[in-house]
């Protein structure tokens, strides 16, 4: 059985995305004009100001992935209390 639940996290495309879709620029674009727009803003980025986005995604990406240790373990735990509760009505009867 599988319980860890699929952490998605934003791509570094999808933040930037995110961030223009809020900006007045676009805003004032033509609603089917908008993601070309921001398209074309994300081709005309140098890597640098990429890597700030990348960075920010990868910083996600780890904290989700602890966030899914932490349920994991917690998991664990609640089966482990379960299985030892489970034990000691066997050992009552």
């Amino acid at each position: 059985m599988n319980i860890s639940r699929e952490m998605r996290v934003k791509t570094a495309y999808n933040l930037f995305v995110d961030q223009q879709c809020a900006s007045n620029d676009i805003k004032a674009l033509p609603p089917r004009d908008r993601f070309a727009a921001i398209a074309q803003k994300w081709k005309n980025l140098s890597n640098a100001e990429k890597q700030v986005y990348h960075q920010q995604y990868e910083e996600m990406r780890e904290a989700a992935e602890r966030l899914e240790d932490e349920e994991w373990s917690k998991f664990q735990l609640q089966e482990q209390i379960r299985l030892d509760k489970i034990e000691q009505l066997h050992r009552r009867i």
